[in-house]
């Protein structure tokens, strides 16, 4: 291979092989001929560096990316001493991309350059863009591929006839106009304002795949439809992907304490098959007091799904001192979530909630409160309810006009600590008529048990609305 000549003159040429430089006085820069070209070449091993204002790559196998001006330099032999001048020469052509892959990776940084000099056996070229727009890798081993574009073409070079012939000059006259034609005045026989029809069916169409909201199966388009009319009817908006009809494992209301089992969970995507494919996404269970359960998935768009996602959890509203005065009155910690993205980027999410509430109590018993028997007492009352709120209406049965019995309200600290009504049938107010005979932890639940100052303290059907 040719050498570039000493001490050369402003405008001097030189010719290395079938290309042609010429000295700028700083640099050799190749002679842009008419011929076509553009080949690109592959495979170079090289060593990434990044950084500021680095020096030209003066050592073999150098590649050095100046961050802070976009500008990269390539020696022309790579890190095993073998001469890429060759392929680097074609970029000389002022435009195209310079591309580096990182080890195993399949994916390829891109610098895209419109100028190129040669110095001293270092390429230097100027990016006008990177993509992906990043630096890292420094130090790391790359592999070069350059994609030089093909270089300017005459006017005879690019419109050339079947029998191998081109065109010498630019049409500047038709059908007795001159100077810039901006007109047909005839074509095939037809003369003043040409019309041009657009494509249509050369035979009739059957639709077996119907993938617009104006095409349905088997639907016929005639010999003669224009093409225009089936793309119209082919057009659809992308549908962002939806979750819907999550099955629910467990009661959607649960008590503290109690059990959230399941192990597979039911849901249906919503967006159109034809439009994507596929989507990716997790089913978790999300618990406040442990670890979550994460189940990853891949299936089709529009379609129902089974994941197996195994549960069996206990439901609570705190972990510890459950009930006592001043803690939450209930808890929407434990959730189903289903979350995900499509093939278009878009994402998705679903979540399904749990309520867990403590348990009130109401009733009569012959019992007599003491400060260790209040399970006792609790496993004789006839009335419980799940609720968050402290105003409910309770209705009395039987026991509670029993004349040996007392009837008792019992209730988690955290809900009735202020309890300040308690009406009977609309009209009567009878919070008077208990007493708090004290609180006590059961099944790791504080409760104040309200006690009623007389046995047999009201009739069966007596309604009693607590707030």
């Amino acid at each position: 291979m040719g050498t570039f000549p000493n001490s050369p003159s402003v405008n001097d040429t030189t010719i290395i092989g079938s290309k042609t430089f010429k000295w700028t006085g700083y640099a050799w820069t190749q002679e842009v001929s008419t011929s076509s070209g553009g080949a690109s070449a592959t495979g170079a091993s090289y060593v990434y560096t990044s950084g500021s204002n680095l020096a030209n790559a003066s050592s073999n196998g150098e590649f050095k990316h100046s961050s802070n001006n976009d500008t990269i330099s390539i020696n022309q032999s790579d890190s095993d001493g073998t001469s890429f001048a060759d392929a680097l020469n074609g970029t000389l052509t002022t435009t195209g991309r310079i591309g580096i892959i990182f080890g195993d990776s399949t994916v390829e940084r891109n610098f895209y350059y419109d100028s190129v000099t040669l110095f001293s056996g270092s390429y230097t070229f100027t990016a006008t863009g990177i993509l992906p727009n990043i630096s890292t890798g420094s130090g790391k081993t790359v592999t070069l591929n350059v994609y030089p574009d093909a270089p300017a073409q005459s006017a005879s070079e690019y419109f050339g006839f079947p029998d191998g012939t081109h065109a010498e000059s630019i049409v500047t006259s038709f059908n007795g106009q001159t100077g810039a034609v901006t007109g047909v005045s005839s074509v095939n026989g037809q003369t003043g304002a040409v019309t041009v029809t657009g494509a249509e069916l050369s035979s009739s169409l059957t639709i077996s795949d119907p993938v617009g909201p104006d095409q349905t199966s088997n639907q016929v388009y005639n010999q003669g439809t224009s093409l225009e009319v089936i793309i119209r009817d082919m057009l659809i908006s992308y549908q962002v992907p939806d979750v819907t009809n999550i099955s629910s494992p467990n009661p959607s209301i649960i008590e503290h304490n109690a059990t959230i089992s399941f192990t597979t969970v039911d849901f249906t995507k919503s967006n159109n098959s034809n439009i994507d494919t596929s989507v990716d996404g997790h089913v978790i269970y999300i618990d406040p007091h442990a670890a979550n359960v994460d189940v990853s998935f891949t299936h089709a768009a529009a379609t129902s799904q089974t994941v197996n996602v195994t549960v069996s959890d206990t439901a609570q509203i705190v972990t510890s001192n459950a009930g006592a005065s001043g803690t939450a009155k209930s808890s929407t910690g434990h959730k189903l979530q289903v979350t995900g993205q499509d093939s278009q980027g878009s994402s998705f999410e679903r979540t399904e909630s749990w309520s867990v509430y403590f348990r009130s109590y109401f009733g009569a018993s012959a019992t007599t409160y003491t400060s260790s028997n209040g399970d006792d007492i609790i496993l004789e009352m006839t009335n419980s309810i799940l609720d968050a709120d402290s105003k409910r209406t309770i209705v009395a049965d039987s026991t509670s006009a029993d004349t040996s019995k007392y009837t008792y309200l019992i209730t988690p600290t955290c809900h009735y600590e202020a309890i300040s009504s308690i009406v009977q049938n609309g009209a009567t107010q009878v919070y008077g008529a208990f007493t708090s005979a004290g609180e006590q932890v059961v099944n790791d639940i504080k409760y104040t048990f309200f006690k009623s100052n007389t046995p047999g303290a009201f009739a069966s059907g007596d309604s009693l609305v607590v707030s």
